[in-house]
């Protein structure tokens, strides 16, 4: 996996409202992510497909079954929320 997402997933973005999303998302967790980078063995980390679901999912306030859902559950599981 990658300790950070890669820039293009910021970059290729190609409508303002994801972009806005994929943002917001990385603002939300980024500090909490930057604090577990050093607690994480690199093959606990997500994997590129894992960044992408969790920066394009809004909100989980409640549980969902998507594939997109649970993959940014997945990330969060990591972050320790």
């Amino acid at each position: 996996g990658y300790c950070f997402p890669k820039p293009m997933l910021f970059v290729n973005v190609s409508m303002p409202e994801w972009k806005k999303t994929y943002l917001f998302n990385w603002l939300s967790a980024h500090l909490l992510w930057i604090s577990q980078v050093g607690v994480h063995s690199p093959s606990k980390f997500p994997s590129p497909q894992m960044w992408r679901d969790f920066l394009n999912t809004i909100g989980m306030d409640q549980p969902s079954s998507t594939r997109s859902a649970s993959m940014k559950s997945a990330v969060w599981d990591i972050l320790g929320e």
